[in-house]
């Protein structure tokens, strides 16, 4: 027998409208998406990326463009780049003259006077013992103290507070010797005030900053780190 169609049964056995029509949202996901009249396909790739499957994307992207540079680096120019930070670090640990002393000074020739905020750094450094806490009133009198060393240039608070901060953290891991305080000290005040050592070479003066850290047994991040900071002090 043919089946009985909706309008051939008598009308109490007939279902309402509401029941004959299905609900949009019991269809099937692209069925559905294209009922409301959207695209189906952008719904499927909001779900399929999740912020998850992003972020790693986006973190092997980043790996993946670190890795093609150092790929594409000339290797004759990383082994000279190295070649020279090793000379820089011999010069440091046989006391040669800094770059801010001019070649035409000899060694023992005395350095322009230093301010007494350069004076007060050094010994506030040397206070810094290994493993030591260093407080937050510290940090800000170190940057207050390269903030005042500086009399012929202008350097930001942000940029003396950062290697305030990174130079705490230096000496309480690995303090300086007297010497290299000394010259590191020297170094600053070529930095600050670059009218006294007209002669100095300013990447010289970063470069032998960062010697003066590995030397001690940091790290080529770290002593990077800090010479970045030196080189921050120089107004733009």
């Amino acid at each position: 027998m043919a089946t009985e169609t909706e309008c051939a049964r008598p009308r109490a056995q007939q279902r309402s409208i509401t029941e004959r029509i299905v609900p949009i949202q019991s269809l099937p996901d692209i069925l559905a998406c294209c009922a409301r009249g959207r695209a189906h396909s952008a719904g499927i790739a909001t779900r399929r990326h999740s912020p998850i499957t992003m972020k790693a994307t986006l973190s092997l992207l980043a790996a993946t463009t670190l890795l093609v540079t150092n790929l594409l680096a000339d290797p004759a120019d990383l082994v000279k780049q190295r070649a020279k930070e090793l000379i820089n670090q011999n010069n440091v640990r046989q006391n040669v003259a800094p770059p801010s002393q001019t070649p035409q000074s000899p060694a023992t020739a005395t350095p322009p006077a230093q301010p007494q905020s350069l004076i007060r750094l050094e010994a506030d450094l040397a206070a810094i013992k290994a493993d030591s806490i260093v407080t937050p009133q510290q940090k800000q009198k170190l940057a207050a103290e390269i903030m005042a060393a500086a009399q012929t240039t202008n350097p930001s608070a942000a940029a003396a507070a950062k290697l305030a901060e990174d130079l705490s953290a230096a000496f309480a891991s690995k303090p300086l010797t007297a010497g290299s305080r000394s010259r590191l000290v020297q170094e600053l005040d070529a930095v600050l005030n670059p009218s006294k050592y007209p002669q100095a070479k300013m990447q010289a003066i970063f470069d032998d900053i960062q010697a003066i850290f590995q030397e001690k047994g940091f790290d080529r991040k770290h002593a990077a780190a800090i010479s970045e900071d030196v080189k921050a002090l120089v107004p733009r």
